[in-house]
């Protein structure tokens, strides 16, 4: 399993025409726990300690289940000229009016099979040393792209 370090961090996300999402991610006791959507997911944390950037925790590679198929994912982030980051990601269920559209468009009819790429999401992302350095949306965004 791939080890991730990760500081606390708190990030609101704008969403257009909606409010914004808040996702952090604090240090509680000996575990690192994320907050999102209404919800606290407790990571499973390898190790917490404190260097010259201030607290960190080392967690695996993970996945969780949240409320209506949404997903958060903790997973390494690979950059070319540096260390292994991190990402924590939370991950929606395809929109099925998209869904639906893109089944018109090709003419499907209801009892048809077909896999969609389909999925949208948010990241933050961490450096190597584990402090937080972007967000970035993934699949189609809020202002539809």
């Amino acid at each position: 399993m791939t080890r991730i370090k990760l500081r606390p961090f708190s990030r609101e996300i704008e969403q257009p025409g909606r409010a914004p999402l808040r996702i952090a991610g604090e240090i509680s006791g000996l575990a690192f726990i994320v907050m999102v959507i209404g919800r606290e997911v407790e990571l499973r944390t390898i190790d917490v300690g404190s260097d010259n950037r201030g607290p960190y925790a080392i967690v695996e590679e993970q996945e969780h289940e949240l409320a209506g198929r949404i997903r958060l994912h903790v997973e390494p982030e690979y950059e070319e000229e540096t260390d292994p980051g991190g990402q924590v990601s939370l991950v929606l269920p395809p929109d099925p009016a998209v869904v639906r559209g893109v089944a018109e468009a090709l003419g499907l009819n209801e009892g048809d099979h077909v896999l969609l790429p389909i999925q949208r999401g948010v990241s933050v992302y961490f450096n190597s040393e584990g402090v937080m350095n972007g967000v970035g949306w993934a699949g189609a965004t809020p202002e539809g792209r």
